[in-house]
């Protein structure tokens, strides 16, 4: 094979190496640019229900927000072109008392990178959690006086990061707790004023990670606890619900 043949060949291999990586990078900033749409929907509906959000630069290691007011690192001019949502991810939602709909719930399972989700009220229900099941980036999801059941609580089961469960004042039994058996890095559940008895704790017993459950206003005893959940803290008894809306 001649040299000139030999160049030819290079050249070809060499453009269709190029065109490769060309497509190969249009594809990869297609889908970046779809992720960063989807979080820029769902931040507008988020604050036109009134609630909040917290992205990466906001919080720290632990999830707490910093006191002092941060900024993305990239530079402002450049943000102001492309807008913040290219450089930063929002980790956490907060959308207790508002009225969130399954639709709403559609554009918060866009954000790939959500760590915490809080929700409150009659609106949520078990078909909600169909979505919310979809978010499997999720460490901690509080969920508070809903009309979610047993049969809902299966959703749940997909999300196997969980570290914090909350589904107090819910319409949960002995039943739905089955679900949960298989979210081995919960440490808290809170199931405050729910159709619970000792019996239900029995499907709690094999969480490795289990520390603490809530189970005021329930069924549920210390000698329950001390039986189906030692070395775990099961606090019991009666307690009054911070300004509950008794949607059910």
């Amino acid at each position: 094979m001649t040299a000139q043949k030999l160049k030819r060949r290079y050249l070809r291999i060499s453009l269709r190496t190029l065109l490769l990586l060309v497509t190969v990078l249009g594809v990869a900033l297609g889908v970046y640019l779809n992720r960063v749409q989807q979080q820029a929907r769902a931040v507008a509906m988020i604050e036109r229900l009134g609630g909040q959000c917290w992205y990466t630069y906001q919080v720290d290691e632990n999830r707490i927000g910093y006191q002092t007011p941060r900024e993305p690192s990239a530079p402002k001019w450049l943000r102001t072109v492309l807008s913040d949502h290219f450089f930063t991810t929002v980790i956490m939602v907060n959308l207790k008392q508002s009225e969130v709909t399954d639709d709403d719930l559609k554009l918060l399972v866009g954000l790939r990178n959500l760590k915490r989700l809080d929700l409150e009220g009659p609106s949520i229900t078990d078909s909600s959690l169909e979505h919310i099941g979809r978010m499997t980036s999720l460490e901690v999801l509080h969920l508070f006086d809903t009309r979610v059941t047993d049969q809902g609580l299966a959703h749940v089961a997909t999300l196997k990061q969980l570290t914090s469960l909350g589904l107090s004042v819910s319409r949960i039994s002995d039943k739905g707790l089955v679900h949960l058996s298989g979210l081995k890095a919960l440490e808290t559940l809170y199931m405050t004023e729910n159709e619970i008895t000792n019996d239900g704790l029995k499907a709690l017993s094999g969480l490795p990670s289990l520390k603490e459950v809530q189970a005021f206003n329930t069924q549920v005893t210390p000698e329950g606890g001390a039986r189906y959940l030692p070395g775990v803290l099961v606090k019991t008894g009666r307690a009054a619900v911070a300004s509950p809306l008794r949607s059910r």
